[in-house]
């Protein structure tokens, strides 16, 4: 007979194995018995089942390799799918964002009708800084957080946290990048998690 180091509860040692996660209030996952609270159960679950691998958003920046499609795409380390998304240039970052997660959406809705994905907005820009007489200019890549997108899930929002999310990081690196100021849009990608 054991004793609960939580509860002080004495008990069978089998007993006391299934007593203890009592304690914690994560639950194993049905399909690959991993532990979450309750609040990220259901959601890891339906991913889980789904074959979307959590891990992808954990990746590091890898080789671009062409794909063969209509569309323009890459595949960044055989995990994601990075579209192209037919943005206009403008003066304004801030109507760049709103044009990019209108262009975002578009693309990514048939995806997410079919089956959860994992999505994430890229967005590159210019900047340039005044250095005596001359100008210098620097290429800067934004990233959004990778968030999963289930098929009962708002687009919408998803998108406005990412435009969110790039603007800070815009906003902070024009504020702490030693005179750099916005200059124009290179390029805007939506990447998708490939199943």
């Amino acid at each position: 007979i054991l004793e609960c180091p939580i509860c002080s509860k004495r008990m069978r040692s089998d007993n006391l194995k299934r007593h203890i996660p009592t304690h914690n209030p994560e639950k194993p996952c049905r399909n690959c018995k991993k532990f979450f609270r309750s609040d990220k159960l259901a959601r890891h679950e339906l991913l889980c089942s789904s074959d979307i691998d959590e891990s992808l958003c954990n990746r590091h920046s890898g080789v671009h390799e062409h794909l063969n499609s209509e569309e323009e795409c890459t595949s960044i380390a055989g995990y994601f799918r990075s579209y192209k998304l037919d943005v206009e240039k403008s003066s304004d970052y801030d109507q760049i964002l709103s044009d990019s997660c209108i262009a975002a959406g578009n693309k990514i809705t048939p995806f997410v009708q079919k089956n959860p994905i994992k999505v994430q907005l890229v967005i590159t820009l210019s900047f340039q800084k005044h250095v005596l007489d001359d100008r210098d200019y620097s290429e800067k890549v934004f990233r959004s957080i990778c968030e999963p997108l289930l098929l009962a899930d708002n687009i919408a929002d998803l998108l406005s946290r990412a435009k969110s999310y790039i603007r800070h990081g815009i906003e902070t690196y024009q504020r702490c990048g030693s005179g750099w100021i916005f200059d124009e849009l290179l390029c805007s990608n939506v990447e998708l998690a490939k199943k």
